[in-house]
């Protein structure tokens, strides 16, 4: 089994609806589908029953009880399942393409974490949304990877679950601790998926920004995350540009001499202007 589609859903019966279609619409087969339910009222659960009796349904488990959140629920999908590799296309979100799995799986993969780009629906406009390569610890500090764009390894997920005191950010602490832990990664020059920016993590609000502000603490407060702060503070500097570049050519060395050099012909006018009055 080379992938495990790992699919939480809570009262959202119209996307569950629309990821279902996504995934049982993909060219490759060669999957198992979980489906965390977290007790759903709106008659999501009896469509999960509907699904499991089709004979292309590829549902491997399924479950509605109430759960502790997102990141609980995911956390008990993580555990049910037996692919080599998973993917989160929670309700609502949807594969790209209908052979993107095709595309990711037509070779190969080592990396503890795959990824590609994923398109981006706001209420008013579209776009694509890519991840720098190679992944540095830097890149990950400034932004987070879209998960429904990750295909990440299950040995690996195993041992790293999701930190469930975080109600909307624990991937991204996830991620940022892979980097640091030395996890590798592999980028797909592919979209793998169509995400809609209208939940709570996307639009901000005060749970957001205290879960932010809690990360930061803890996943950026040592040496790595204060190295990080620092060259986040210098790349906003006026000359970042030209700092960068005589970096890049080794004239560091020559742009301190000239900006020494500057300072002391002001102090040299001034003292000289002084002692003319």
């Amino acid at each position: 089994m080379q992938l495990s589609i790992i699919t939480i859903n809570y009262n959202n019966l119209e996307g569950l609806r629309k990821t279902s279609e996504s995934i049982l619409g993909q060219s490759l087969k060669n999957f198992e589908w979980i489906i965390i339910d977290g007790g759903s009222k709106d008659g999501s659960k009896e469509y999960i029953e509907s699904l499991v009796i089709l004979p292309e349904s590829k549902i491997a488990y399924w479950c509605s009880e109430p759960d502790k959140g997102v990141y609980n629920a995911m956390n008990k999908g993580i555990l049910k399942a037996n692919g080599t590799y998973l993917i989160f296309m929670n309700s609502g979100d949807i594969f790209y393409e209908d052979n993107t799995i095709e595309k990711v799986f037509n070779k190969e993969h080592s990396a503890d974490i795959i990824y590609g780009d994923w398109k981006r629906i706001w209420s008013d406009y579209e776009d694509i949304k890519s991840f720098p390569y190679p992944v540095e610890i830097y890149s990950l500090y400034k932004e987070n990877i879209c998960h429904q764009a990750m295909f990440i390894k299950r040995e690996y997920h195993l041992n790293n679950l999701y930190d469930e005191s975080y109600k909307l950010i624990a991937d991204y602490k996830n991620w940022g601790i892979a980097a640091m832990k030395g996890a590798t990664f592999e980028r797909l020059n592919i979209i793998v998926c169509s995400v809609t920016m209208d939940g709570i993590s996307c639009q901000g609000g005060e749970l957001n920004s205290m879960e932010c502000h809690k990360l930061r603490s803890e996943l950026w407060a040592g040496p790595v995350g204060l190295t990080c702060k620092r060259l986040d503070y210098l790349l906003r500097e006026p000359y970042q540009l030209r700092v960068r570049t005589l970096l890049a050519m080794g004239g560091f060395p020559r742009f301190i001499t000239l900006c020494f050099l500057k300072v002391m012909k002001k102090i040299y006018l001034r003292n000289l202007d002084e002692g003319g009055k």
